[in-house]
């Protein structure tokens, strides 16, 4: 069986396809050309060249070092929606035609971000990949404003068809359910954990820190990432510990909005800022730090939280016991904190070392047990059987 994963968010589709290609699967990978960074696989492999600049916009020039494999199909970048007289997206019928004579190639196909609302058009058996696209459509309630751009009617009603046409519905974040549930797609799902690759993202030894380090990787997006909550937590917390330091990921819709917060608070002098940077660069960066911080308003995480778990960190943020347990039969080792006392309270608790290391190295064996490759794989391989 052929399998395709059509387009790459967040290095969702391609991490699966490298654990698909591993248990000896026919995987293939299609990605956009001159995408964000978070959608380039030479991101994930650390190959890059200078200054990518705009995340969103690199430059091009700085991901050439990268050799891409013959099972990754370059597709070419979109630029945007023709208008003739009054008929919308010419483009995207012959965006649809392109798509459909690659996949047909394939025997299915699992379609990612955008390419989920191409599903129905590609003639082959396909799975929508939800990693959080639900939250931006109005089907399953109302909807969250998206990160990039916005969703047109004609977008809104493609998605929908494809999640409706579909036989089943992979969906990674727990949250994500009761939306699915709302837009009457229960019967369809099959939850699927985020692909970790724990031989990556894993303790490795750094210098040790003068200041206890907390390290936030989050995008600066206040309604759903609640930066606010963590600034407010750590302002208690130089309380106790005047010395802490606070390192925060400058990219994002509300970065001159945390700035400004972060000043007016008075944690400006304890705070500092990095530039987003390649995975092999981020594993240190856990790895330096001496607790995670990651999201305190969707009660659920994307790749932060698994990622800096399997390099053996405790993790602050919030989740949904509930959505967690319902997906994973079990809770994390760390607490759920939202509250600026809750987070405060965790950071105190987390500066004593031997607290740290006791559920640093649990958070590493849960994430093992629970965002292994092979079981990210091994649910594709089912659903993709389940698909013909």
């Amino acid at each position: 069986m052929k399998i395709l994963s059509v387009f790459n968010m967040a290095q969702d589709a391609y991490n699966v396809t490298l654990a698909l290609r591993k248990m000896g699967a026919d995987a293939s990978l299609m990605i956009i050309e001159g995408s964000d960074v978070f959608s380039t696989p030479a991101w994930e492999d650390g190959a890059v060249n200078g200054n990518v600049g705009d995340p969103l916009k690199p430059n091009q020039e700085s991901l050439k070092n990268w050799r891409r494999p013959d099972w990754i199909i370059p597709y070419p970048k979109h630029k945007g929606l023709k208008y003739i007289k009054g008929l919308k997206y010419i483009r995207f019928i012959k965006e649809l035609k392109n798509l459909r004579l690659i996949a047909k190639r394939f025997d299915v196909a699992f379609c990612h971000a955008s390419g989920i609302r191409y599903g129905p058009t590609l003639g082959v058996p396909y799975i929508p990949y939800d990693a959080g696209m639900i939250r931006y459509l109005s089907m399953g309630g109302e909807p969250m404003n998206p990160t990039v751009g916005r969703i047109g009617k004609i977008s809104e009603w493609a998605y929908e068809r494809s999640y409706r046409k579909a036989k089943n519905i992979i969906f990674t974040n727990p949250d994500t359910y009761s939306r699915l549930r709302e837009a009457k797609l229960q019967e369809k799902l099959v939850f699927c954990p985020f692909a970790i690759d724990i031989e990556k993202y894993k303790p490795i030894e750094t210098e040790p820190n003068s200041r206890f380090m907390v390290f936030s990787p989050t995008r600066q997006n206040w309604g759903e990432k609640g930066n606010n909550r963590l600034f407010n937590g750590f302002k208690q917390f130089l309380g106790w510990e005047s010395e802490a330091r606070l390192i925060l990921t400058e990219w994002g819709q509300n970065i001159d909005l945390s700035k400004d917060y972060i000043n007016k608070i008075g944690i400006a002098e304890n705070t500092s800022w990095v530039k987003p940077m390649p995975k092999p660069q981020l594993v240190r960066m856990y790895n330096q730090a001496d607790i995670v911080a990651d999201q305190f308003n969707l009660g659920c995480w994307g790749t932060t939280t698994p990622e800096a778990m399997s390099c053996g960190k405790p993790v602050l943020m919030h989740y949904s016991k509930e959505d967690i347990h319902r997906c994973f039969g079990s809770l994390p080792p760390f607490e759920s904190v939202q509250g600026s006392g809750e987070i405060a309270s965790q950071m105190i608790r987390y500066l004593e070392k031997s607290e740290r290391n006791k559920i640093g190295q649990a958070c590493r064996e849960w994430a093992i047990k629970t965002h292994s490759p092979e079981i990210a794989a091994k649910i594709h391989l089912r659903v993709a059987e389940e698909a013909n």
